[in-house]
């Protein structure tokens, strides 16, 4: 039996490579998604507004939302109205075959100086904090200490 020996493994097939395999497949797929919403956040302005437009070759609806309710761009969005702290209502201009209810919106907290602990959640069902109109979009940002607490963020329904 002296002929079977035991093979260390080389460092390039080691333990750790399939981690590291992990690892990088991940980094890639962020940066993949990184650049995918790049072009979905930025076409058209809000009409009464100074927004800058959003370029979203295939989003339906795409935002950026200040904490005070003003629109930075914005693609597919009629209005914006401050409900209250955190409580924003977001009316979408007339999209032929848009359901709201069937969407799936993707919204965070936008932008650098947002509290570290932000949190948004949109709702697609008609509110009472938006009137229970059918064709907004309530959105709820707040943080654990301030459920209720105003931020930038941003919307895509693809």
């Amino acid at each position: 039996m002296s002929h079977l020996t035991t093979r260390r493994p080389t460092p390039i097939a080691g333990p750790g490579t399939r981690s590291l395999v992990l690892a990088a497949g991940a980094a890639t797929a962020v940066a993949a998604l990184a650049v995918i919403g790049g072009v979905a956040l930025v076409d058209r302005a809000a009409p009464d507004s100074d927004a800058e437009p959003a370029a979203a070759a295939h989003a339906q609806v795409a935002a950026v939302i200040r904490p005070d309710g003003s629109v930075i761009r914005a693609h597919g969005l009629e209005s914006v109205t401050k409900a209250g702290p955190g409580r924003y209502c977001l009316k979408l201009q007339q999209i032929p075959g848009l359901r709201l209810t069937d969407t799936v919106p993707v919204v965070s907290p936008y932008g650098a100086v947002t509290h570290p602990d932000t949190a948004a959640l949109a709702s697609t069902d008609p509110t009472p904090t938006c009137d229970a109109a059918p064709d907004t979009i309530t959105v709820y940002t707040g943080t654990a200490d301030r459920p209720e607490r105003d931020a930038a963020f941003s919307l895509l329904i693809p």
